[in-house]
């Protein structure tokens, strides 16, 4: 169903910055995103991505576009909701 907004998937997000890890190293967010990816522990890392980077980044993504965007793979628990 297309409802004329984008579709946004941090899954794919993901991938995507770390296939590009040259081009998104420049910037300190996207550094500190990629050794969160790459960093041992994953469930520590999940959570310092969600409880603090996401949520800041989404709010600098809704001043990109008037219609809105439908994201995927967030939030994935009532705590991230309310954020």
């Amino acid at each position: 169903m297309d409802i004329g907004v984008p579709a946004v998937s941090l899954r794919n997000i993901y991938k995507t910055i770390l296939a590009n890890q040259e081009k998104y190293s420049r910037d300190l967010f996207y550094r500190k995103v990629i050794s969160l990816l790459k960093a041992e522990d994953v469930q520590q890392a999940q959570r310092e991505l969600n409880s603090e980077l996401i949520p800041e980044k989404l709010l600098t993504l809704t001043k990109h576009t008037e219609t809105g965007f439908v994201l995927y793979d967030y939030p994935n628990t009532v705590t991230q909701a309310e954020k």
